[in-house]
């Protein structure tokens, strides 16, 4: 049984990785290049459902890009939980975009005369992300 993955060790906090271009970083003969490890992949599908990019996955792992693309080559189980993962943060995406589109109802709480009440509130349809939606699954029909 492999240990627990503890995402709490990452500092996600950074909006985005803007340092040096590591896909080209150079290895020479003293510097390896990090061993993959079976749990990378759990922890790679969890980074992906976040929405991180692989740039900002391969920083997470300390490694270059072209490595994350060596370790997707050479594992299956990574390159899947990528793919997986990503296939959720768009999903999680698309579903909020459709949902902005058709408008929703939404509860919120709120205080009033000293007492804690839960309102329904509408969030009316927005017509330019029905027209994203539109445009990105039937594009036959909405050009």
């Amino acid at each position: 049984m492999t240990a627990p993955i503890v995402l709490e060790k990452l500092d996600l906090s950074v909006e985005r990785f803007d340092g040096p271009d590591l896909r080209y970083q150079v290895y020479d003969d003293i510097d390896e290049p990090p061993s993959y490890r079976a749990d990378y992949a759990r922890l790679a599908q969890r980074l992906s459902q976040l929405g991180l990019s692989e740039q900002d996955i391969a920083f997470a792992f300390a490694v270059s890009v072209a490595t994350i693309d060596d370790w997707k080559r050479n594992h299956s189980e990574f390159r899947s939980a990528l793919e997986t993962g990503m296939l959720y943060a768009n999903c999680s995406a698309g579903l909020a975009l459709l949902r902005r589109a058709l408008g929703a109802w939404t509860t919120v709480n709120t205080v009033i005369r000293g007492k804690i009440v839960a309102l329904n509130r509408q969030i009316p349809p927005d017509t330019n992300a029905l027209i994203k939606w539109l445009t990105t699954h039937d594009p036959e029909n909405w050009e």
